[in-house]
């Protein structure tokens, strides 16, 4: 009887091993499979919504704070300044004359319209509400969030100026694009500098592969963006060109503001 007993614990044994090996090779495979599965799903949602921000993700250089800041307290003054020598001399007036008698035809009209297009309102928030549907859902809500911002600000800035078009204050330029709202600062210089600019370094900032050199190709192809604006609302009578040049500092230190609040605007 002992014997017999002894060899069926040895079998047990060797039936109940088995089993065991088999559950913990399948718990094993469950598990593997749960963190495979999460690996995934955390790839997935940092291609669609940006990888975690941490305090330092987007900090910005002291000395691009110190040339905004520096920028920030000569953008008034310097606005009256070059209002003083353009607006209230006919130099601009006279610049604006000669160039649209140089180029009379309509071919030049209608490229400085198509131009002019890239810094319109509508056109910018449409392309934000097109990065929230189509691109990356967290860039393109803030993008939207930012962008609406800048535009109620510039809108309020240029209720404070009051700066007369072009085509308002002299006769002997012709009003090529009609607007009747005021000109300066101008929000399409405003809007060209900050929002191709910001999404730019935003896209760049959440990329899993930083492309530092594609980065600046395309900085510098918004910059070229932003000075053919600028020269074709001048061309079409609609702004002049120091009104350009203070929307585009405005843009740029908005830009560098929301780029520097960007961990407080994730929170939101």
């Amino acid at each position: 009887l002992a014997a017999t007993r002894d060899a069926m614990n040895e079998n047990n044994k060797a039936r109940i091993i088995p089993e065991l090996n088999s559950d913990s090779s399948s718990s094993s495979d469950d598990e593997r499979e749960h963190f495979n599965k999460e690996q995934a799903d955390v790839k997935r949602s940092m291609m669609r919504y940006g990888r975690p921000i941490t305090s330092n993700t987007m900090r910005v250089s002291y000395y691009i704070k110190i040339i905004a800041f520096s920028a920030a307290m000569i953008a008034i003054p310097l606005e009256l300044v070059l209002r003083n020598i353009f607006l209230d001399s006919d130099g601009e007036k006279n610049m604006i004359v000669n160039f649209q008698k140089t180029f009379p035809g309509e071919f030049f009209t209608v490229l400085c319209k198509i131009i002019v297009v890239f810094g319109e309102v509508l056109l910018i928030e449409a392309l934000a509400v097109f990065i929230y549907l189509f691109a990356d859902p967290l860039i393109g809500f803030k993008s939207s969030l930012v962008t609406f911002f800048g535009v109620f600000f510039i809108a309020f800035i240029k209720l404070i100026y009051q700066i007369p078009r072009p085509y308002w204050k002299y006769m002997d330029i012709e009003g090529k694009l009609c607007n009747f709202d005021f000109s300066g600062p101008s929000d399409h210089a405003f809007l060209s500098t900050f929002f191709y600019s910001y999404n730019i370094i935003i896209f760049s900032k959440y990329s899993e592969e930083r492309k530092p050199k594609l980065v600046m190709l395309l900085l510098i192809l918004n910059a070229v963006l932003v000075v053919m604006i600028a020269f074709s609302m001048n061309f079409l009578g609609n702004t002049f060109l120091f009104e350009s040049l203070v929307g585009i500092i405005y843009g740029s230190l908005y830009c560098i503001l929301c780029i520097s609040l960007d961990s407080e605007i994730h929170t939101l």
